[in-house]
């Protein structure tokens, strides 16, 4: 009886012990978009000099950044995610993005334009 005691605990641990893991939610578009990104590259025609961040929040608001010298411009806006597509509107211009990668730290689009931007998230300072 001990003997079938022991072997019962055996298989009840082992078996928790290789049990497949939870697996991770998938999280949506909007959810990997939330938070600050810098412009890194672009395949515009700017001639440079310039930083661009665009941030996003979990309501669908968002706001660009454009930093030259000592000048900042700042303009705000909506956006919807959906699939591999953002839907942006910032102040009077809006466009549809492609989403061509979105990793953790990184996020690869393509414009109406068929011009790629590269844009690396910003981790919060601490």
């Amino acid at each position: 009886m001990r003997m079938l005691a022991c072997l019962s605990l055996f298989c009840f641990a082992t078996g928790w012990l290789t049990a497949a893991p939870v697996p991770k939610q998938r999280l949506s578009t909007t959810e990997q978009l939330v938070g600050t990104w810098k412009l890194t590259k672009s395949d515009t025609d700017n001639a440079g000099g310039y930083t661009f961040t665009v941030e996003f929040s979990k309501d669908g608001k968002m706001k660009a950044q454009y930093m030259f010298n000592d000048s900042t411009q700042t303009i705000e806006g909506t956006f919807k995610a959906d699939g591999n597509k953002i839907e942006y509107t910032l102040g009077d211009r809006g466009e549809t993005l492609t989403i061509e990668k979105i990793t953790e730290d990184e996020l690869i689009v393509i414009d109406p334009e068929k011009k790629k931007e590269e844009f690396q998230r910003v981790v919060a300072k601490k």
